[in-house]
């Protein structure tokens, strides 16, 4: 009786039960829950952005200066212009940076899991030996 209540109260957790499986997932496919993040990520980028409606009575002091301002070019200083001109050369290299890094992340936990099933196999060879010699000394 006891061993069904426990199986009940188990299954009533449902935050922890998911919360384990969750954690049980990411350990074991982290290249494709990064993938997942990349995709989602650069889906939310491609989103549109909300274009906000700006009301001006044009007869206020604000509005006048709004009107005015209107049709000149944004000033800066050096560094903006500086930044300006540098970001289409920067960005690619850094797009590569961060792409040679994902890549070998995801195959160090490739690796990792292939390790671990290399691991398992010489385990269950073990096992077998030694239920064999087992048998062997049983059946002598």
């Amino acid at each position: 009786m006891s061993l069904h209540g426990g199986q009940v109260a188990y299954q009533a957790d449902f935050g922890r039960r998911t919360k384990a499986t969750l954690k049980s997932s990411f350990r074991h496919h982290i290249g494709a829950w990064m993938a997942g993040a990349l995709v989602a990520g650069g889906a939310v980028s491609m989103l549109p952005m909300r274009e906000r409606k700006v009301y001006v009575n044009p007869l206020s002091k604000a509005g006048r200066e709004k009107i005015d301002t209107a049709g000149k070019p944004q000033q800066g200083g050096f560094l903006i212009s500086l930044i300006r001109a540098l970001t289409p050369i920067i960005k690619p290299i850094l797009t590569a940076f961060i792409t040679k890094k994902l890549a070998s992340l995801v195959q160090g936990a490739e690796g990792a899991q292939k390790a671990a099933e290399r691991t398992t196999e010489k385990a269950d060879q073990a096992t077998a030996q030694a239920e064999n010699a087992s048998a062997d000394a049983a059946a002598a």
